[in-house]
């Protein structure tokens, strides 16, 4: 999913001025897509005890974790398009 959005995002034009009202409508999607990615993500890492430190599953831990780190730098990007004007900055827990 990923991988996905950052297609996206490197597929729309490189404007330096806000971009159409569809342009900002995908960007509002891929905001959503992604925060709910990080959602899932951050479950996941409860489901395996990867927050309490003592993790058996260590490896599926750091896997989750290094996914996780994409999405946040994703989302950052995404957020901090000029494109987006009404970027809706959110708390990372949200």
């Amino acid at each position: 999913m990923c991988r996905q959005l950052e297609a996206q995002l490197a597929a729309l034009p490189k404007t330096g001025k806000a971009g159409s009202t569809s342009q900002i409508r995908k960007y509002d999607a891929a905001i959503a897509r992604q925060q709910e990615q990080i959602r899932k993500a951050r479950a996941q890492l409860q489901q395996n005890s990867c927050t309490i430190g003592l993790s058996v599953v260590s490896g599926v831990c750091g896997q989750v974790r290094g996914a996780l780190a994409r999405m946040e730098k994703n989302l950052a990007d995404l957020q901090a398009s000029p494109r987006e004007p009404r970027r809706r900055r959110q708390p990372a827990g949200a």
